[in-house]
């Protein structure tokens, strides 16, 4: 999170043509810290506070060059990743870091939510809102890296950061579409192939962040259990597909099989999880939604093993049938976020349009003068 500024305090020697402009972004810069403080805003208000502020991006520059001094800007930001503060008078990083904060409210307000509700409770309306929150977090992470001359500086703004970032957040948007594949009673190979996308999408993100640190080696293992448990899934709804609709009761014992291995990994990720400092106990787990993956992968095996004995009576495959193709069905494109005209210099053109031709300030000052 970052700190109030007001940049009539922070620069000296502002011109009086430019005093309004000097205004205009110190009330556009809190509009937006306001909006960011109450996680049960609304994500439209916080989108368009963040446009108006980013708009002044080009202005915030020419004003820079037009005041006497601005040694005393100071933009100072609380970094999710370690426990520092990245301090600039950088506007371009000062304005990713808005972006960077604006995209993180849109994941902590999707999990608003349905803070209360169970993935069984939740509704068609709960799922909409959560899901295009999510997508709204991942356009502007996507436009935040895009964002010329500014990653650099804070942990927080590496383009590998914002790059898992992005990824976790269309991975945890197409979780929502699964859990109603899954209730609409959809083909197993699409949820399984959706399943798929999501595991492959949480182990990308893994890998780009940095394990130096131990909040990046936390989050990673998180996304590392998260891309097993997904596995786990795609297995369990691949291994119905082959059984019930290929009637393949070989190879879906095997599938059924490989999904029990990955549940194992998950549960030995969840313990690293808990014993990475700062030591929790979230116990990932013991999760309703992870007891059920594991539960569904248990009685399919056992109902294949058992057909498969009565009526199939198949060779079991010595090598696993690889899992099916990945399908993402949320897709995002980066948020735009122009960064404007530069409004001083609109002021500057027209305090020239009104001095008589062939005379300039100079001149009809010296003449009022005399």
């Amino acid at each position: 999170m970052t700190e109030g500024l007001n940049f009539g305090k922070a620069l000296d020697g502002i011109p009086k043509d430019v005093e309004k402009f000097v205004h205009d972004a110190t009330r556009k810069r809190d509009g937006v810290v306001e909006a960011l403080k109450n996680v049960d805003g609304s994500s439209e208000t916080i989108i368009n506070t963040l446009k108006e502020y980013v708009a002044m991006t080009t202005t915030l520059k020419s004003i820079l060059e037009k005041v006497k001094r601005y040694s005393r800007l100071r933009f100072k930001w609380s970094n999710l990743l370690d426990d520092e503060k990245t301090v600039t008078n950088d506007v371009d990083r000062e304005m990713v870091s808005m972006m960077f904060a604006a995209a993180l409210w849109h994941m902590e307000h999707a999990q608003w939510l349905t803070k209360n509700v169970s993935n069984e409770e939740e509704n068609e309306e709960q799922m909409k809102r959560k899901l295009n929150s999510l997508k709204a977090a991942a356009s502007i992470f996507e436009a935040a890296k895009s964002w010329p001359n500014s990653l650099l500086g804070s942990i927080d703004l590496k383009a590998q950061i914002l790059d898992a970032l992005s990824l976790q957040s269309v991975a945890e948007g197409q979780s929502i579409t699964i859990r109603r594949a899954i209730s609409k009673n959809h083909k197993a190979s699409l949820i399984s192939e959706l399943c798929c996308d999501v595991s492959y999408k949480y182990n990308m993100a893994a890998g780009e962040v940095d394990g130096s640190s131990q909040e990046g080696q936390k989050w990673a293992s998180y996304m590392k259990f998260q891309g097993e448990a997904y596995m786990a899934l795609a297995r369990a709804y691949q291994g119905v597909h082959l059984l019930e609709t290929e009637e393949r009761c070989g190879e879906s014992i095997v599938v059924l099989s490989q999904g029990l291995r990955h549940i194992d990994q998950a549960v030995h990720l969840a313990k690293e999880y808990d014993k990475i400092k700062p030591k929790t106990k979230l116990n990932l787990d013991e999760t309703p939604q992870f007891q059920k993956v594991k539960k569904l992968l248990e009685e399919k095996k056992a109902k294949s093993e058992r057909e498969n004995g009565l009526i199939y009576h198949a060779k079991i495959p010595e090598e696993c049938p690889p899992p099916l193709e990945p399908k993402c069905v949320v897709h995002v494109t980066a948020l735009a976020l122009p960064t404007g005209e530069d409004l001083t210099s609109v002021v500057t053109e027209a305090a020239d349009a009104n001095q008589p031709e062939g005379k300039t300030e100079d001149e009809d000052t010296s003449a009022s003068s005399s």
